[in-house]
Formats: structure tokens, sequence, C-alpha cells
């Protein structure tokens, strides 16, 4: 059997070919991953409850009065806030030139209850700030030992502040105040109840 011999230009040819079919075959590419849902947000519990707010005035021992305020709040809720009463036209005067002009303004009166910060501390122990205000008005002749003027309204002030812990059920004393002007005491109950 004769062997042929190669030319130079295909010898040239094997030597560069050769090395490329040795090569590993170039790995395919990656396939991107699918991209993962966002894990869900964390659930803020959230537990009804029921707060009555009651503002009682005596004299001595005996009751004056007694307005309770029921507000829905609710754990990690929220801030509540509650407003109840009427704008009170009062009279002032204006002077131009000498000349006085009678007019009016108006003062708000009423109840005002603001409960915010509430959380469950242990279970079924609650605890949330909460802020009082009242404010009346009286006539010279209804207060006795108070600065007047006759036909000028008097306006009473009364507010508190405090933070208070309670169970399902339970009262507290927010506050209890004396009227250095009347001698009335200022009595502020809460009460909780959790909504079954």
């Amino acid at each position: 059997m004769k062997h042929r011999l190669l030319t130079p230009g295909i010898i040239a040819v094997l030597f560069v070919v050769q090395p490329l079919l040795a090569q590993e075959p170039a790995p395919a590419a990656a396939k991107p991953e699918a991209a993962k849902p966002a894990p869900a947000a964390a659930k803020t519990s959230y537990t009804p409850l029921r707060l009555q707010v009651t503002i009682s005035r005596y004299q001595g021992d005996k009751k004056v009065s007694s307005l309770p305020y029921s507000l829905s709040i609710g754990m990690n809720g929220p801030r509540v806030q509650f407003r109840v009463g009427a704008q009170v036209p009062y009279a002032t005067t204006s002077v131009n030139d000498g000349v006085k002009t009678p007019s009016y303004s108006y003062r708000d009166v009423g109840v005002g209850i603001d409960v915010s910060g509430q959380m469950m501390i242990d279970p079924g122990v609650y605890t949330m700030n909460i802020n009082v205000t009242d404010t009346s008005v009286s006539s010279s002749s209804q207060i006795q030992g108070a600065p007047s003027i006759t036909g000028v309204p008097i306006f009473r002030n009364f507010s508190t502040g405090g933070t208070v812990v309670l169970k399902d059920g339970q009262t507290t004393q927010l506050t209890t105040a004396g009227d250095p002007i009347t001698g009335e005491i200022m009595r502020v109950d809460v009460t909780l109840t959790v909504v079954k």
C-alpha cells in the first residue's frame, strides 16, 4: 500500500482544526432564576376594645353630675379623638376713634378625649395614654366665690392626662382633683371592655 504525502497546506489545516475539535463544548447559559415572591408583611394584631370614660363632679359626698363617654379603640390602632360641645358667643367691645362698637366672639365649650399608644403589654393586660379636657360656661350667680362681672360668662376649664393599665372589665381612676374656686371634686374613671 502506497503512502501518499500530504501537501504542506493540508498539514497546516489539520494542526489548526484538531485543537478546536478537542475543546469541550461551552456550557449552556444558565437559566435565570424565577423571581421569588416577596415575603408577606407580618400581620399586626388588632384587638377591638370598648373604652368608657366617665367624668363626674362631686360636692362633698354628693354626686352633682356624671357623664359617660364610650369610645371604640383597637390595640396597635390609630389615635382616637372625640369632641362634643358647642361654640358659645360672648360679648366683646372694640373701640375705634373713641366709638365703642359691640361685637361677639366665640369660644369652644364641651368635652375632648384623646387616646393614643394603645398596646397589649402582657396577655390580657392593656395600656394606653388618655387625655381629657372639659370646658363649661357658667354665670356668676352659679359659681360662689368666683370673681365676676355682671353679665359676663365664666368659662371653667379642666384637663388631665396619664397612662392607664387595664384588664378586661377593669375600672381605674385616671384622676381626682378639687376645684380651688368652687370646692367641687372632679373625678375621671376609665373602664375597659374587650369586644368578643
